[in-house]
């Protein structure tokens, strides 16, 4: 009887062993979750944003600077709502990129294209286009249906394939050109394709 006890007691405290470094480890393991993503969508983006998909850029952009906080994504946020003709929010990214990137190199041509878009917006003396209007009365939006695509794990299988294809991709592409963040060609006209991430 006493070995009995002896026995479940080992195994509670063995199942208690074991249990604990996975809830440990969940802090950590969503920090690297939130890192891929934030990794995968910049890379999307940057697909995006050479296809002209600027809007599909944009957001992926965003979300990828929400998860990382890379300032650089702060000019490519820009950079798309130029394009997007949303000059006063481009000038909000860009300011809060020369904000927190006090030392960047191409702060003087950030600086002459925020008062370029001044400018701009001063004669045109009109309001920039809501970039997700009300599509209106009896238009109803889709229902995802319980989770969809996200639900499936082949969709996952795939995303993970191409994370770890632009991991791949962003290191190799970092170790040939030194690391640091670039822009393409060193002109005001592309987005940074470089991050080092942390």
């Amino acid at each position: 009887m006493a070995r009995l006890a002896s026995t479940t007691f080992f195994l509670a405290v063995l199942t208690g062993l074991c249990a604990a470094p996975p809830a440990l480890a969940q802090p950590v393991e969503a920090e690297e979750e939130s890192d891929d993503e934030a990794r995968w969508r910049f890379q999307r983006a940057r697909v995006d944003f050479d296809a002209g998909r600027y809007r599909e850029a944009l957001e992926n952009f965003e979300r990828a600077y929400e998860l990382s906080g890379h300032a650089e994504l702060l000019f490519n946020i820009g950079q798309c709502m130029v394009r997007l003709a949303m000059d006063e929010r481009a000038i909000e990214a860009f300011e809060g990129y020369l904000r927190e990137s006090p030392e960047a190199e191409n702060r003087p041509e950030v600086e002459m294209r925020i008062r370029e878009l001044r400018a701009r917006i001063a004669a045109q003396g009109t309001v920039e286009p809501d970039p997700d209007p009300d599509p209106g009365p009896g238009v109803e939006e889709e229902e995802d249906g319980g989770g969809g695509i996200l639900t499936k794990w082949w969709f996952w299988t795939i995303v993970g394939g191409v994370v770890l294809a632009g991991t791949v991709v962003a290191i190799a592409v970092a170790a040939s050109s030194g690391g640091g963040p670039e822009p393409v060609g060193g002109n005001l006209g592309e987005v940074f394709e470089v991050l080092t991430w942390r």
